[in-house]
C-alpha cells in the first residue's frame, strides 16, 4: 500500500453569470444537489446559486446582466454540492489576485480512515469509496474547459485559471487587467 497524499481535484475560473447559469444546468443535470455551508446546511435553490454568482460577478465588473442587484451586496458563493459519486463544494477563491476573486470547483482526492482504537487515522484513495468521483469531475469541467482559456499562458495546470472571453473583456473594461497581469 503507497502513501495516500491529502488534496483536491481544483478548477478554477472567472466567467459570466450566463456562462456559469450554463454550468449549473450541467450541475443540475448530473444529479447535483447544493446546500449552504451554514451550520443548518440547508439545500440551495438553483436560483438562489445563479442569482449569487451574478452579484458577485457585478461587484468585480459592473456589468449587470438582467438583475437587479446593488453593487457591494453582499455575495455568498459558497455551497458543498453533493450527487450519489461526488461530494465537493463550489466556492470563491481568496489569492494574490488583487481584486478578482475566482471561483472554483473542487472535492478531496482522500477520505480519513480512523484506526480500529480510534487513536490513529490514515488516508484513502476516494475512487475506493467512490469511484465515479473523477470522471463526474471531469464531466462538470469538460464545457468550462471549451469557454475559457487559461488566464496566464505559463502557468503551471496545478495553479492555473481559467477566463472565459466575455468575462477577459468585461473585467478589461473595469480597468482590472492590468493589475490582474502585473500581480502575477
Amino acid at each position: 500500500m503507497g502513501t495516500i497524499k491529502c488534496g483536491f481535484w481544483q478548477y478554477r475560473f472567472f466567467v459570466t453569470p450566463i456562462e456559469f447559469a450554463a454550468f449549473i444546468d450541467i450541475c443540475v443535470k448530473e444529479d447535483f444537489s447544493f446546500y449552504h455551508t451554514n451550520y443548518a446546511g440547508e439545500q440551495a435553490l438553483i436560483e438562489e446559486i445563479k442569482h449569487s454568482y451574478c452579484i458577485y460577478y457585478y461587484n468585480i465588473t459592473g456589468e449587470k446582466y438582467n438583475i437587479n442587484c446593488k453593487e457591494n451586496t453582499d455575495a455568498s458563493v459558497v455551497y458543498s454540492m453533493k450527487n450519489p459519486n461526488f461530494k465537493g463544494g463550489l466556492g470563491i477563491v481568496d489569492g494574490k489576485y488583487g481584486k478578482i476573486k475566482f471561483v472554483s470547483i473542487y472535492s478531496s482526492k482522500s477520505y480519513a480512515v480512523n484506526s480500529e482504537d480510534g487513536k490513529y487515522f490514515h488516508y484513502e484513495d476516494i475512487l475506493k469509496k467512490e469511484p465515479r468521483a473523477k470522471e463526474v469531475f471531469d464531466i462538470l469541467i469538460c464545457d468550462l474547459k471549451k469557454i475559457t482559456k487559461p488566464l496566464y499562458e505559463n502557468e503551471k495546470p496545478a495553479y492555473s485559471i481559467r477566463i472565459s472571453n466575455n468575462a477577459w473583456n468585461d473585467i478589461k473594461n473595469k480597468g482590472y487587467a492590468g493589475d490582474l497581469l502585473a500581480k502575477w
